[in-house]
């Protein structure tokens, strides 16, 4: 697959976010028909490790399909919570969430034009009140395209991040026949009972 490299000043939001513990994707990696209601994440889940947990609070989005989701993000030491927006789906067998950034209706039209919707992709495994969270591996992603052995459509954002545009049939056909290599290591949640 070829590939394009983007002057470092370009795209500089999808840097900040690509490099961190997701691979980032223009496209969805879900249609429109592989979406799942799993109301048993409703609530709020503490990460099991660490002196300081994230924590996670599933919602369902207001005025959304039923298997859209708000997540707000507590994340280890002193930033702000992040509020994202998670669609449930599958992909063949497994559960995944693809997650972006809801859109802001109170920016300016001009600053809505800016913005670039990223998705970003989880492989899910709930078991009762314990949550496995394990995003795509950016690391690994690069690495094939250093390689030349990543068959999906990418851009190579200055050396060490890519920024997925492959259509989202390809991704998740990509994503499918690497599905054991393609993730990072998973977090692991747990319900937090209402106290």
């Amino acid at each position: 697959m070829r590939a394009l490299v983007i002057a470092p000043a370009l795209l500089a939001l999808t840097v900040a976010t690509a490099g961190c513990f997701t691979q980032t994707s223009i496209q969805p990696f879900l249609t429109a028909d592989e979406g799942v209601v799993v109301p048993e994440l409703a609530g709020q889940w503490i990460e099991t490790e660490g002196d300081h947990p994230d924590i996670l609070e599933l919602t369902p989005a207001v005025s959304k399909s039923p298997d859209t989701w708000t997540l707000r993000l507590e994340e280890k030491g002193d930033e702000p919570p992040a509020v994202l927006e998670v669609r449930l789906g599958r992909m063949g067998d497994h559960l995944v969430w693809d997650m972006t950034v809801p859109e802001d209706k109170s920016a300016s039209t001009l600053v809505a034009v800016h913005r670039l919707p990223l998705h970003s992709l989880a492989r899910l495994s709930l078991d009762g009140d314990r949550l496995r969270v394990a995003y795509l591996d950016p690391e690994w992603f690069s690495t094939r395209a250093k390689e030349g052995a990543l068959d999906v459509a990418h851009l190579v954002i200055e050396e060490d991040s890519l920024l997925l545009t492959a259509t989202t049939d390809e991704l998740r056909d990509a994503v499918l026949a690497h599905w054991d290599e393609a993730f990072g290591d998973a977090s692991v949640f747990v319900r937090r009972k209402a106290q």
